[in-house]
């Protein structure tokens, strides 16, 4: 199944009562919802929407998502081992639903690493107006002069605002980094374990579906000896009823010769 896919059944796939079957589809809608918004955070990277809000977002997004993915995959083990062959069905595919939101948010994962490697946030805009008007300054030179060395100051403090806060996003960057690194690390651990789950679940399909083909064989053979036993009636009511009228003749004939004679 493709994320696409699994974005248009956004209704869980429960029909039971089972709250925790229950509560496992409603993990992964939540689960999709989520890698949804966080993939429309990676994209715009780079962008001129990129500011350190965004990037502080991204990071709730991502530990949001890693919190859903445990929570979920969590209640997913808890569900295994259904003895019914319909609820293990619908065991293995919530456990494919939730490998197919895995997937695709796996590659978010990567592309936002990429993009946080590649691009810096865009500092915000600052009002940076040292200058005044011309009837301010229309003084004394000295007063100018004062007020030109107020600018210079000013603008040292500003470019040395400047580079202290390239200097934390930079930092930020890195560091927003290794979270990225060490959430793909946990995903993939998760990831490992649900496919061993898949695995593990396969031959209870391969039985489902013995336990089907033997239910039809067995209704066939059902069907085919009530056919049999309803020609075998027909036919002894057929015999019954020529034998009656043969002894009929019969007695009307001896009674007939009983008469003449």
């Amino acid at each position: 199944m493709s994320f696409q896919d699994l974005q248009r059944e956004s209704t869980p796939l429960i029909g039971d009562a089972d709250p925790v079957r229950s509560a496992v589809a409603s993990g992964i809608f939540q689960l999709n919802t989520a890698v949804s918004a966080f993939r429309r955070l990676v994209d715009a990277i780079g962008t001129s929407s990129d500011t350190p809000d965004l990037r502080v977002k991204l990071r709730d997004a991502r530990s949001r998502i890693g919190q859903l993915v445990k929570e979920t995959s969590g209640k997913l083990r808890d569900i295994g081992g259904a003895a019914h062959p319909a609820r293990k069905a619908t065991e293995i595919k919530l456990a494919r639903d939730f490998q197919a939101v895995l997937a695709y948010f796996q590659k978010a994962q990567k592309l936002a690493e990429e993009r946080e490697k590649a691009y810096a946030p865009t500092a915000p805009s600052r009002s940076a107006s040292l200058g005044s008007t011309e009837e301010e300054r229309d003084e004394t030179k000295q007063e100018n002069r004062r007020l030109m060395l107020e600018h210079k100051r000013q603008a040292l403090i500003s470019l040395d605002n400047e580079i202290s806060f390239n200097e934390a996003m930079i930092e930020e960057r890195d560091q927003g980094i290794k979270d990225i690194q060490y959430d793909i690390g946990q995903i993939n651990e998760v990831y490992k374990d649900l496919a061993v789950l898949i695995s593990n679940q396969q031959p209870n399909l391969d039985d489902i579906g013995k336990y089907i083909e033997s239910t039809s064989a067995s209704a066939a053979q059902g069907k085919a000896f009530a056919l049999k036993s309803s020609r075998s009636s027909r036919w002894r009511s057929s015999l019954c009823f020529w034998v009656l009228i043969i002894f009929v003749l019969v007695a009307l004939v001896i009674l007939a010769a009983m008469i003449i004679f």
